[in-house]
Protein backbone atom coordinates (compact mmCIF):
# COMPACT_ATOMS: atom_id res chain seq x y z
CA UNK A 1 0.00 0.00 0.00
CA UNK A 2 1.31 3.36 -0.95
CA UNK A 3 1.73 5.80 1.77
CA UNK A 4 2.08 9.12 -0.22
CA UNK A 5 0.74 12.86 0.49
CA UNK A 6 -0.25 15.12 -2.19
CA UNK A 7 0.10 18.78 -2.16
CA UNK A 8 -1.50 20.95 -4.72
CA UNK A 9 -2.01 25.05 -5.35
CA UNK A 10 -4.91 24.78 -3.14
CA UNK A 11 -2.76 24.03 0.12
CA UNK A 12 0.52 26.01 -1.03
CA UNK A 13 1.12 28.97 1.43
CA UNK A 14 2.47 32.44 0.10
CA UNK A 15 4.97 34.50 2.40
CA UNK A 16 6.75 37.35 2.14
CA UNK A 17 10.37 37.70 1.50
CA UNK A 18 12.72 38.25 4.48
CA UNK A 19 14.04 41.02 2.72
CA UNK A 20 10.28 42.00 1.63
CA UNK A 21 11.18 42.57 -2.06
CA UNK A 22 8.83 39.76 -3.17
CA UNK A 23 7.06 36.63 -1.92
CA UNK A 24 7.72 32.90 -1.94
CA UNK A 25 5.43 30.10 -2.57
CA UNK A 26 5.68 27.51 -0.13
CA UNK A 27 4.82 24.05 -1.04
CA UNK A 28 5.60 22.16 2.20
CA UNK A 29 7.93 22.63 4.87
CA UNK A 30 9.34 20.59 7.53
CA UNK A 31 9.60 21.48 10.84
CA UNK A 32 10.75 20.05 14.52
CA UNK A 33 7.92 19.61 17.12
CA UNK A 34 7.83 23.23 18.55
CA UNK A 35 10.20 25.41 16.08
CA UNK A 36 8.94 27.73 13.89
CA UNK A 37 12.24 27.64 11.50
CA UNK A 38 11.66 25.15 9.19
CA UNK A 39 14.48 22.24 8.71
CA UNK A 40 13.43 21.84 5.04
CA UNK A 41 11.47 23.67 2.55
CA UNK A 42 10.20 23.17 -1.14
CA UNK A 43 9.08 26.83 -2.60
CA UNK A 44 8.73 28.66 -5.81
CA UNK A 45 9.14 32.45 -5.96
CA UNK A 46 9.24 35.04 -8.89
CA UNK A 47 11.91 37.31 -9.28
CA UNK A 48 11.08 40.80 -11.24
CA UNK A 49 14.32 43.10 -10.69
CA UNK A 50 17.99 42.81 -10.19
CA UNK A 51 18.41 42.32 -6.22
CA UNK A 52 19.81 40.51 -3.24
CA UNK A 53 18.58 37.70 -1.59
CA UNK A 54 17.76 36.77 1.64
CA UNK A 55 19.86 35.88 4.01
CA UNK A 56 19.63 32.15 4.94
CA UNK A 57 22.69 31.35 7.42
CA UNK A 58 23.06 27.71 8.26
CA UNK A 59 20.68 26.48 5.28
CA UNK A 60 22.20 25.11 2.29
CA UNK A 61 19.99 26.09 -1.29
CA UNK A 62 19.03 24.40 -4.56
CA UNK A 63 17.57 26.78 -7.15
CA UNK A 64 16.36 25.81 -10.18
CA UNK A 65 15.34 28.09 -13.40
CA UNK A 66 11.43 27.06 -14.17
CA UNK A 67 10.36 30.13 -16.68
CA UNK A 68 12.02 33.18 -18.22
CA UNK A 69 14.77 34.08 -20.07
CA UNK A 70 17.00 33.49 -17.20
CA UNK A 71 19.52 35.22 -14.53
CA UNK A 72 23.38 34.87 -12.33
CA UNK A 73 24.00 34.58 -9.42
CA UNK A 74 26.71 36.30 -8.21
CA UNK A 75 28.60 34.75 -4.82
CA UNK A 76 30.58 37.31 -3.23
CA UNK A 77 33.89 35.93 -2.25
CA UNK A 78 32.43 32.55 -4.45
CA UNK A 79 31.83 33.60 -7.97
CA UNK A 80 29.13 33.18 -9.73
CA UNK A 81 26.77 30.80 -11.73
CA UNK A 82 24.41 31.38 -14.57
CA UNK A 83 21.03 29.81 -15.35
CA UNK A 84 19.78 30.25 -18.90
CA UNK A 85 17.27 27.19 -19.70
CA UNK A 86 14.17 25.86 -17.73
CA UNK A 87 15.84 23.00 -15.10
CA UNK A 88 19.19 24.60 -15.14
CA UNK A 89 20.44 24.23 -11.39
CA UNK A 90 22.41 26.07 -8.92
CA UNK A 91 23.72 24.51 -5.60
CA UNK A 92 24.81 27.76 -2.59
CA UNK A 93 25.22 28.31 0.65
CA UNK A 94 22.29 30.40 2.11
CA UNK A 95 25.28 31.98 4.03
CA UNK A 96 26.78 33.89 1.63
CA UNK A 97 25.68 36.90 -0.03
CA UNK A 98 24.04 36.15 -3.10
CA UNK A 99 22.84 39.08 -5.97
CA UNK A 100 20.62 38.08 -8.94
CA UNK A 101 20.66 39.44 -11.98
CA UNK A 102 18.20 38.83 -14.50
CA UNK A 103 19.10 37.88 -18.40
CA UNK A 104 15.75 39.79 -19.98
CA UNK A 105 12.79 40.18 -17.36
CA UNK A 106 11.10 38.32 -14.75
CA UNK A 107 12.27 34.82 -14.39
CA UNK A 108 9.99 32.09 -11.88
CA UNK A 109 11.84 29.64 -9.84
CA UNK A 110 12.11 26.67 -7.73
CA UNK A 111 13.94 26.21 -4.34
CA UNK A 112 14.77 23.51 -2.08
CA UNK A 113 16.26 24.83 1.29
CA UNK A 114 17.69 22.45 3.97
CA UNK A 115 19.27 23.38 7.40
CA UNK A 116 22.87 22.18 7.51
CA UNK A 117 22.72 20.73 10.87
CA UNK A 118 19.70 18.77 10.17
CA UNK A 119 19.64 17.50 6.63
CA UNK A 120 20.28 17.61 3.29
CA UNK A 121 18.87 17.22 0.16
CA UNK A 122 19.72 15.77 -3.68
CA UNK A 123 17.87 17.04 -6.43
CA UNK A 124 17.90 15.43 -9.85
CA UNK A 125 15.94 16.44 -13.17
CA UNK A 126 14.52 14.72 -15.72
CA UNK A 127 14.42 16.37 -19.10
CA UNK A 128 12.57 14.47 -22.36
CA UNK A 129 9.84 12.30 -22.22
CA UNK A 130 10.61 8.84 -21.21
CA UNK A 131 11.00 6.64 -18.33
CA UNK A 132 13.06 6.99 -15.32
CA UNK A 133 13.85 4.90 -12.43
CA UNK A 134 13.15 6.14 -9.50
CA UNK A 135 16.10 5.92 -6.41
CA UNK A 136 14.26 5.73 -2.46
CA UNK A 137 17.11 6.33 -0.46
CA UNK A 138 16.85 8.64 1.92
CA UNK A 139 13.70 10.14 4.57
CA UNK A 140 11.84 11.73 1.67
CA UNK A 141 10.80 11.74 -1.69
CA UNK A 142 9.59 13.76 -3.45
CA UNK A 143 8.41 14.48 -6.78
CA UNK A 144 7.18 17.77 -9.28
CA UNK A 145 6.22 18.00 -12.18
CA UNK A 146 6.28 21.71 -13.45
CA UNK A 147 4.32 21.78 -16.87
CA UNK A 148 2.82 18.63 -17.82
CA UNK A 149 1.26 15.45 -16.13
CA UNK A 150 3.20 12.01 -15.60
CA UNK A 151 2.41 8.75 -13.84
CA UNK A 152 4.45 6.35 -11.55
CA UNK A 153 4.09 3.01 -12.20
CA UNK A 154 5.99 -0.72 -10.02
CA UNK A 155 6.80 -3.84 -11.11
CA UNK A 156 4.04 -5.37 -9.28
CA UNK A 157 0.94 -3.27 -11.73
CA UNK A 158 0.70 -0.31 -9.29
CA UNK A 159 -0.07 3.10 -10.76
CA UNK A 160 -0.23 6.80 -9.86
CA UNK A 161 -0.77 9.65 -11.83
CA UNK A 162 0.93 12.94 -10.84
CA UNK A 163 -0.56 16.41 -12.32
CA UNK A 164 1.57 18.95 -13.29
CA UNK A 165 1.91 21.90 -10.63
CA UNK A 166 1.73 19.31 -7.83
CA UNK A 167 4.21 17.93 -5.09
CA UNK A 168 4.55 14.62 -4.44
CA UNK A 169 5.46 13.42 -0.93
CA UNK A 170 6.68 9.90 -0.29
CA UNK A 171 7.13 9.77 3.74
CA UNK A 172 8.26 6.37 3.45
CA UNK A 173 10.02 4.84 0.60
CA UNK A 174 7.24 2.78 -1.19
CA UNK A 175 7.80 -0.98 -1.94
CA UNK A 176 10.04 -2.44 -4.96
CA UNK A 177 10.61 -1.19 -8.08
CA UNK A 178 9.48 2.32 -9.61
CA UNK A 179 9.62 4.31 -12.83
CA UNK A 180 8.45 7.98 -12.95
CA UNK A 181 7.56 8.49 -16.91
CA UNK A 182 6.91 12.50 -17.50
CA UNK A 183 8.67 14.72 -20.06
CA UNK A 184 10.10 16.67 -17.52
CA UNK A 185 10.23 16.77 -13.05
CA UNK A 186 12.34 17.16 -10.58
CA UNK A 187 13.14 14.59 -7.90
CA UNK A 188 14.07 15.15 -4.44
CA UNK A 189 15.42 13.18 -1.65
CA UNK A 190 15.59 14.32 1.83
CA UNK A 191 18.43 12.98 3.91
CA UNK A 192 18.15 13.53 7.90
CA UNK A 193 21.31 13.45 9.72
Amino acid sequence: MLEYALYGPESFRISPWKNGQGSTTELYAAHLSGETDFLWRISMAGVTQNGDFSDFSGYDRVLLLLEGKGMTLCFENYGTCRLEKPLDMARFSGDWKTSAFLTEGSIRDFNVMTRRDHCTAEVKTFSGEGEYPLAFPGNHLLLYLPWHSGSLSSLNGERLVLPPGHLLHFRTPPEGNWALRCREGIEIRIFET
